[in-house]
């Protein structure tokens, strides 16, 4: 019995590790990007369309302007905590909160190479040390599970 539960916390560490360092490795990359600024032209909740969401999930969808390269040009894609929400009212409210983030004026990363590879990027640190600590204490938990079974 020790050894299934070990499996399953030894799981859930190396998970929370490679989501960590994933994390870690797109802040690195997005943060040597140029900022520019961004200017909303839509910003709407919709039913989500993330891989095996549920009827009533949720996310933000927002587009907007940046100029890069000497030009005007238009992205959709956000990697901010909290863009995506689970479940009824009560997420459609947490997305209705965190759309209201998004203002003009916010900062817009892109690629110098392909300027029209750009994000609104905001990760907090504390989230990705979370995870880091997370799948350290589930591997320990896992090697006691094993060491005692």
């Amino acid at each position: 019995m020790n050894v299934l539960i070990g499996i399953l916390l030894a799981a859930i560490g190396a998970g929370a590790l490679a989501g960590g360092g994933r994390a870690v490795r797109r802040n690195a990359r997005f943060r040597r990007w140029p900022e520019t600024v961004a200017r909303f032209v839509s910003k709407e909740m919709r039913d989500s369309r993330a891989p095996g969401a549920d009827a009533g999930d949720v996310e933000a969808a927002v587009e907007y302007e940046y100029a890069a390269g000497g030009e005007t040009r238009r992205g959709t894609r956000i990697y901010v905590v909290g863009s995506r929400s689970t479940g009824g009212i009560r997420a459609r409210a947490r997305v209705a909160r965190y759309l209201d983030r998004f203002r003009d004026g916010m900062s817009v990363r892109f690629d110098p190479e392909r300027p029209d590879d750009a994000a609104l990027f905001e990760l907090p640190r504390g989230y990705v040390v979370t995870m880091l600590v997370a799948g350290v204490i589930f591997l320990l938990a896992a090697l006691v599970a094993f060491a005692s079974g």
